[in-house]
């Protein structure tokens, strides 16, 4: 393999690695958004039970 191939091949072998990297991290920051829609979803029913208790 001349230094040239070597090169290139590092280059492929980096760039797929930010790729996955970059998928993996948009997989996380949607499963990090998923999670707090989910707390901000369960307040917010906490919050409606509660006010339906008082006005009871």
């Amino acid at each position: 393999m001349t230094q040239r191939q070597k090169q290139a091949e590092a280059e492929r072998k980096r760039r797929q690695d930010l790729e996955r990297k970059r998928v993996t991290d948009q997989r996380s920051k949607k499963v990090q958004q998923n999670r707090s829609n989910q707390r901000w979803n369960d307040n917010r029913r906490h919050q409606e039970q509660r006010s339906r208790d008082r006005r009871d």
